[in-house]
């Protein structure tokens, strides 16, 4: 069970935010949020974990434990930042900052033309998926910028003060293909 985003990133990317509401079913992993595999790259942009692992940011396929520990059963606000420049790393739950770094993949730029995947992670562009890896729960509101959100704003999408959709890909109701059994229900993470 997984939703493809309709569309992909036009351009080679050296900055980004992405931000999403979950809600983690009670399987002992989290799985994968969303995973972004480029041509000759399956692990260009992912968030996961399994494997008893703490939750991973990586960016070609170079991987950073984050501080990140979304409690079944309750909605929460996730959000990621990266830029090129020097690698650098920012990780948000409910608008608090989590954790920060360097040396992510300094200097690569996210390739275009690739697939968005949400709730599995992609061993190959678009498919080859493991169901270990799956999310287990419900996703909402997922949003990608082609720039790094400060902290501030971070903290106005996650307190629901602002809604800024992604200007790379917002959550609408008809950008996603939704493929094995996934369905859609009405939510509002701020009503």
């Amino acid at each position: 069970m997984f939703a493809r985003a309709r569309g992909t990133l036009r351009r080679a990317l050296r900055a980004l935010s992405a931000c999403l509401w979950l809600r983690p079913g009670g399987a002992p992993a989290l799985g994968t949020p969303f995973s972004y595999a480029a041509p000759g790259q399956p692990n260009e942009l992912v968030l996961l974990a399994w494997g008893g692992r703490p939750m991973e940011l990586l960016v070609d396929d170079q991987a950073v434990p984050l501080a990140l520990s979304p409690s079944p059963g309750r909605w929460q606000h996730v959000c990621v930042t990266w830029a090129a420049a020097g690698g650098t790393w920012r990780s948000f739950q409910d608008g608090v900052p989590r954790g920060r770094g360097g040396g992510l993949a300094a200097g690569h730029p996210l390739r275009p033309r690739g697939v968005l995947v949400l709730g599995q992670e992609q061993d190959a562009l678009g498919g080859r998926f493991d169901a270990t890896q799956a999310f287990v729960g419900e996703i909402s509101d997922f949003h990608l910028w082609g720039r790094v959100l400060d902290a501030a704003e971070v903290a106005a999408v996650a307190g629901c003060s602002t809604r800024p959709a992604g200007d790379l890909l917002a959550w609408t109701e008809g950008g996603l293909e939704l493929h094995g059994g996934v369905t859609t229900l009405p939510f509002d993470p701020c009503p």
